[in-house]
């Protein structure tokens, strides 16, 4: 289930990445913010 959830949501931020709604500063800053927030979810579980 959790998989499935983060295949969909990791699918969606590949598709606007690819579009470049971001810059290059504001997607380096948010996928370090959701590096952190998935691993602080991730460790959370056990």
């Amino acid at each position: 289930m959790y998989y499935f959830f983060y295949t969909i949501f990791f699918a969606f931020i590949d598709i606007v990445c690819s579009i470049h709604f971001f810059s290059a500063a504001e997607m380096l800053f948010f996928f370090a913010i959701l590096k952190y927030v998935t691993l602080h979810y991730y460790f959370s579980l056990f």
